[in-house]
């Protein structure tokens, strides 16, 4: 398996998993929402998280010719 299908899997699997929640406990996530953001030190902490994600994928897309590692690449940048 290439890396711009495991990374593919990862972030779709995130976004089904945060929909998700939405979905099934609007309150509970909400309230996460608002604990997450409450302070800068948490809501640095998510922009690493972030940052990691798009190096990830910038890695993933530069590695292979194809319009799908094309597109990771583009939202990597992003």
């Amino acid at each position: 398996m290439s890396s711009v299908a495991i990374v593919y899997i990862v972030f779709g699997s995130f976004i089904v998993i945060s929909r998700g929640l939405i979905v099934v406990a609007p309150a509970t996530t909400l309230r996460w929402v608002k604990d997450m953001i409450r302070t800068e030190t948490r809501v640095r902490t998510l922009g690493l998280y972030a940052l990691v994600l798009s190096a990830l994928m910038i890695w993933a897309g530069a590695s292979e010719d194809t319009v799908l590692a094309g597109v990771l690449l583009i939202f990597g940048l992003f």
